[in-house]
């Protein structure tokens, strides 16, 4: 699929993507069995912009179930390196070994994604997810 996003966005097509709502890990929010974080699909693949999570307001952080991470089939960009090592450098080894350091790193951009209202059955509700972060960039219906 990584290279249909590809030839699509040679063509000039932008992909966005919601990156998830499992965290750091696969669907279940776990490590794989090798001991490594499994990255979401398709937030990996560097032809995708990939929407986390934030929570709050000044501060304003990543919300706990925004997925991110490090691919683990994708070289990390040069655009993306000196902040990725600055953020590396700041965890201290945090993790290591269980994620791909020169890996694309992600989400690619985030925004609010709790608190979002949205009318469902004629109620309104709050709802949370990468979902509603990304709608931001498109008319969710």
């Amino acid at each position: 699929m990584c290279d249909a996003y590809k030839q699509l966005t040679a063509r000039g097509v932008s992909i966005l993507f919601a990156s998830g709502d499992s965290g750091v890990g696969d669907f279940n929010g776990e490590c794989l069995a090798d001991g490594v974080f499994e990255p979401t699909f398709p937030s990996g693949c560097p032809f995708i912009t990939s929407v986390g999570s934030t929570d709050g307001v000044a501060p304003e952080r990543a919300a706990s179930f925004s997925s991110g991470g490090f691919s683990r089939h994708y070289p990390m960009p040069a655009y993306q390196q000196a902040h990725v090592q600055r953020y590396l450098q700041a965890h201290d080894g945090l993790y290591a070994g269980q994620f791909n350091p020169s890996g694309r790193a992600f989400p690619d951009v985030s925004l609010q994604g709790t608190k979002y209202a949205v009318v469902n059955g004629g109620e309104k509700i709050l709802v949370q997810g990468t979902s509603a972060s990304w709608c931001v960039f498109r008319p969710c219906h």
